[in-house]
């Protein structure tokens, strides 16, 4: 348990949506059972999460510095994630916490 978390915590904090994998991509965007094309999560992900997290800096100028959507997305999970879980170590979740911590759905 103790080597899970530290893995899992280094994950975290090497967390980057552009290097996580999609199983469409893996299969080169062709369905194997029928070899039909199928659609690229990842284009659909990163949209969803550039339009989600678009963030507007404080700047010293007039006009507020844009931030990176997914650089922020990438923090968010790198820190506020990790924080809930240094929080949760030593805490036994059930099944249906751990479903609701892990669906994306409810993180808005």
């Amino acid at each position: 348990h103790v080597r899970d978390m530290a893995s899992l915590q280094h994950q975290l904090q090497t967390f980057s949506i552009r290097t996580a994998r999609c199983y469409c991509c893996d299969a080169t965007h062709v369905d194997p059972s029928t070899g039909n094309a199928i659609a690229c999560d990842r284009e659909l992900v990163l949209s969803t999460l550039e339009f989600w997290f678009q963030v507007d800096a404080v700047s010293e100028g007039s006009k507020p510095a844009q931030i990176d959507p997914l650089d922020y997305f990438d923090s968010l999970v790198q820190t506020a994630v990790g924080a809930h879980l240094e929080f949760l170590h030593g805490y036994s979740l059930s099944y249906g916490h751990t479903l609701l911590i892990g669906s994306p759905i409810f993180w808005l």
